[in-house]
């Protein structure tokens, strides 16, 4: 058998404890960068959490309430005697993958079950998307299976059936990035590096240093100053037709602004709000109020230092038409930045 299996009641504190101490076949395909779920950066924090959570999401709940039916479809449709999944596996041979197959068949092979909704089915398009062709190798993998299925139901009432086969040159690659994960950034506790900006935040050291750069980065500074002075601007023009419009209606007893029957501006009391009385608290509880004190970490913050020496005219190195993105697509450093760009363009 090229496999354990540990035991564990499925999504109960002590499954979802023994899934930290291998990455799992649905875990793989962020680790490779596939999935929009989560990255690398993601996965190593969550091995190295210890608090679980065993919440589903109205999502998950669903796909694991269909999983009955989608199976029974299979069995009765592509000739497949659906068995049960053998439950939370732990690879022999590759100690840091493991798998939970939704079902298998007679030949131990997977067959993973999923849901998706009609406005997703764009994405299968072209056929099983990346990262779930890398859940189902991550399964044969483990399961020592040379083939592996999957079958997904759309919108509730359009289903279809894949074979996913074996493909060595995937299963080498997965098997190399994700071993030097396991060893180079789990178990060396060293978080990869980050993906996404808001990781980028995450793992910012105040360092204290300052970088030095040349005009490139003068041009960009006047240039942002430009354009936040424009929202600047707009932001008080908005304002101002704000004021004005608020006492109109206040002048003509109204909470709303129509045209044609067509709303434009409303202006109404949202329901009160409640909140924690902390000051009290700690004026009657002057004792017990420091044990259920805790410090959060900061976020850091950027921002744009006003210099009056370089704000009234552009630097000598500025042209016109010249623009930020095209200053800063220059720094090779910028990665995360530039495929953010793309994604937008």
């Amino acid at each position: 058998m090229s496999y354990t299996v540990l035991e564990a009641v499925p999504n109960s504190v002590e499954w979802l404890q023994a899934r930290k101490s291998f990455i799992g076949a649905s875990e793989v395909a962020c680790i490779l960068g596939l999935s929009k779920w989560s990255t690398p950066l993601g996965i190593y924090t969550d091995k190295l959490t210890p608090e679980v959570s065993s919440e589903m999401t109205e999502w998950q709940e669903w796909g694991h309430r269909l999983e009955d039916a989608i199976a029974q479809w299979v069995e009765d449709t592509q000739g497949h005697a659906v068995l049960p999944s053998p439950g939370l596996l732990q690879s022999v041979e590759y100690p840091w993958l493991g798998a939970t197959p939704d079902r298998v068949n007679a030949n131990g092979e997977p067959i993973e079950l999923k849901t998706s909704s009609t406005y997703m089915k764009d994405s299968w398009a072209d056929g099983v998307p990346l990262n779930y062709q890398v859940q189902v190798l991550v399964q044969m993998i483990v399961l020592g299976a040379k083939r592996g299925y999957l079958a997904v139901l759309h919108g509730g009432n359009q289903p279809e059936f894949y074979v996913i086969e074996w493909n060595q040159a995937a299963v080498d690659q997965i098997i190399e990035i994700t071993g030097d994960f396991w060893k180079n950034n789990v178990l060396a506790l060293t978080p990869p590096e980050p993906t996404t900006i808001s990781e980028v935040t995450e793992v910012f050291k105040d360092s204290g240093n300052s970088l030095s750069v040349d005009e490139r980065i003068l041009n960009v500074w006047w240039l942002d100053g430009q354009a936040r002075s424009t929202l600047k601007q707009a932001k008080e023009d908005s304002d101002k037709v704000a004021d004005a419009l608020k006492e109109l209606l206040n002048a003509t007893d109204n909470s709303e602004i129509q045209f044609e029957g067509k709303s434009l501006y409303t202006w109404k009391r949202p329901k009160p709000s409640v909140s924690f009385d902390m000051a009290l608290f700690k004026a009657e509880h002057p004792d017990t109020h420091a044990q259920y004190m805790r410090e959060h970490p900061s976020t850091p913050r950027f921002l744009r230092k006003t210099l009056k020496e370089f704000e009234a005219d552009p630097p000598e190195s500025w042209e016109a038409g010249m623009t930020v993105e095209d200053i800063l697509a220059g720094y090779d450093e910028l990665t995360i930045w530039k495929s953010t760009l793309k994604e937008e363009n």
